[in-house]
């Protein structure tokens, strides 16, 4: 039976509506009451009931909203939604950085010439081949790495982690109640547990089993010893069994001992070269070696929060951990700890390039492209190639005359603009291939409320260059060729321009390298093969783009990032190639697009600001 109350909608939820209404009603009711005062107690009556029936019906919108994914407001709530669709909600992810090491000298390394059979440095990734940052923190190398004698460099891959007990294991709790769960207990003030990184045993009387670690019960029978770590709603890990059905009961009584790892999760995404010491362990092998580089540690998360539950589970949902169609792939990606980002570039049934960003920095190191690497080939159609890629930093350089409103100070206006372009092109609020519109520029700048209008001088952006790279042999990592453009000719009328550097070094040529440059809007080889020496670079070359229905003539160095290059042997390609906007030389105002991926981003010190004050 449904009731009607004409004099309330379901929409007049407030107290003042609520009241209104109900005195309204009172007078056409109850003709005889003429005083309606707050004094009244028929007035103070009904006011209380509009009082109870506000928070009845706030509680009441409350539980509706709560009740659907999309519109849940607490982290409980979205809990509870996980926990119905057996979503595993994940610990923390240790950041990861790529540290560049090289001879000190420049001659090939030569570790331990003493032993034939020995041929270089063998370095294992084990729990106490430790590295520590700037700041003090722990490092662990990620993988095994060889590093071969006469050659000059070679790449470690490190997380940010540190076993919980030197590599020992840890009494965790007491089996008591095969139904109950275990919290990991106290974890040190500001690090996480990571996830997937737990090995447990269960002792009985001098007797231990060893358990396996799952995501999820579905999969496990009666009789198959697996576990779970999981995250209660306040965030604190535990670990949890079977029920008997899906997953094996421990039997009581039974000690838990664990080894684990805990990072520090986000607050590991460092910046570049914060490594200035290499591990004893190391050093003590050769002398002649030294950190060149490290780059921004980035793909560091703390425990799944609300935004990320959120941006998350619908994607374990929508692929069920398959991946068929180019948003398939870019799902299945971005829900691996550490990707923030992913981008596919899609061809049917044969090949797959994705490219990722990870939270807090630009470029993926190489233990998260592995990563992602392995965890994509469970998931992709056996006949399809996927090749894992990082995205890169291209800094947009930018100038503008901007005039304040009335009153307002030069540094308030300044520092106002300054940080809204920075935070709009960051790397987070960035994206890879964002196009560099004015009409964004002017609409960001102009709803300032310190700004009374402005007048944009240039827009110009550089990609960051790749670094040396390539299958055969390769020795200086950490130094990079590019184009360095000096000038343009028909600046005024030159469209949005790219070109490609190619660079070769083959062997028995000594010093000498080839390379080649082609005009990447039409695929025209603009300079082919070409050599020059190492001594040669940083002089000033022309060539003319014959393909270009301008005729452009550029001006052009090939310069280095870092030192020599120098190659063992072998044919070595620039991976990718050096793809340069040709548009950063020339002072004019058109859009501008970021090349191969790359996520545009400005910087307090790419900016250029001729603040006017307004007296």
């Amino acid at each position: 039976m449904s009731t009607n109350n004409p004099w309330l909608t379901p929409y007049q939820r407030s107290f003042d509506s609520i009241k209104s209404k109900l005195v309204s009603s009172l007078k056409t009711n109850v003709p005889e009451i003429t005083d309606f005062s707050e004094g009244n107690i028929f007035i103070i009556l009904i006011s209380i009931f509009a009082a109870i029936a506000e928070v009845l019906h706030y509680y009441i919108d409350s539980m509706a909203r709560e009740t659907f994914f999309y519109t849940a407001r607490r982290y409980s709530s979205l809990y509870k939604h996980a926990k119905l669709v057996d979503y595993h909600i994940k610990a923390a992810n240790p950041a990861s950085s790529n540290i560049y090491v090289s001879t000190k000298d420049g001659t090939p390394l030569a570790a331990d010439t003493s032993d034939p059979s020995y041929n270089g440095i063998h370095l294992l990734a084990s729990d106490n081949l430790e590295f520590t940052d700037v700041n003090g923190n722990i490092w662990v190398l990620s993988r095994d790495v060889f590093w071969e004698n006469g050659t000059y460099s070679a790449i470690l891959p490190v997380s940010q982690k540190e076993p919980i007990s030197e590599g020992n294991y840890v009494t965790v709790g007491q089996i008591t109640d095969p139904n109950s769960v275990i919290y990991l207990g106290e974890i040190p003030d500001g690090k996480q547990y990571v996830e997937g990184s737990m090995t447990l045993k269960i002792q009985y009387d001098g007797t231990s089993e060893d358990w396996g670690l799952v995501d999820t019960f579905a999969y496990s029978g009666p009789e198959d010893k697996v576990y779970k770590v999981e995250l209660d709603n306040q965030l604190k890990p535990y670990i949890v069994f079977g029920d008997g059905l899906f997953g094996k009961k421990p039997n009581l009584n039974g000690t838990l001992i664990a080894k684990y790892w805990i990072t520090l999760g986000s607050n590991g995404n460092i910046a570049e070269n914060s490594f200035n010491q290499l591990p004893v362990e190391i050093t003590e092998l050769t002398s002649n070696i030294s950190i060149k580089y490290s780059s921004a540690a980035g793909g560091g998360t703390d425990y799944e929060d609300f935004d990320m539950i959120k941006a998350h589970l619908p994607l374990s949902v929508k692929t069920m951990g398959v991946a068929i169609t180019k948003e398939d792939y870019e799902s299945v990606i971005m829900s691996i700890p550490g990707v923030n980002k992913a981008y596919v570039n899609y061809i049917c049934g044969k090949t797959i390039e994705a490219y990722i960003t990870p939270y807090g920095s630009a470029e993926a190191s190489e233990e998260l492209l592995s990563k992602v690497s392995d965890e994509i080939s469970s998931s992709k159609v056996i006949t399809v190639d996927v090749a894992v890629k990082s995205t890169k930093e291209a800094l947009v350089f930018m100038g503008a005359d901007i005039w304040g409103k009335k009153s307002y100070r030069y540094n308030d206006i300044y520092n106002l603009v300054n940080e809204t372009l920075v935070d709009s092109y960051s790397v987070n609020n960035s994206t890879p291939n964002r196009p560099i519109r004015l009409s964004d520029i002017y609409a960001l700048i102009d709803n300032l409320s310190f700004v009374d209008y402005l007048k944009l001088s240039f827009i110009n952006i550089v990609s960051k260059p790749s670094t040396i790279d390539g299958t055969g042999k390769y020795d200086n990592l950490v130094s990079v060729i590019y184009l360095e453009v000096v000038s343009v000719s028909n600046e005024i009328t030159t469209p949005y321009l790219s070109y490609t550097l190619s660079l070769l070094k083959v062997s028995g040529m000594g010093d000498t390298v080839f390379y080649s440059i082609k005009n990447a809007n039409t695929g025209d080889i603009v300079v082919n093969n070409d050599s020059l020496s190492y001594s040669e670079f940083g002089k000033t070359y022309t060539f003319t783009d014959t393909s270009s229905i301008y005729g452009l003539t550029v001006k052009f160095k090939l310069a280095l990032q870092q030192g020599p290059v120098t190659v063992d042997q072998g044919i070595l390609p620039i991976t990718d190639g050096i793809s340069l906007d040709f548009s950063q030389n020339v002072n004019r105002l058109i859009e501008v697009l970021p090349i191969n991926y790359n996520i545009p981003v400005i910087k307090s010190s790419t900016l250029t600001l001729n603040i006017h004050e307004q007296v």
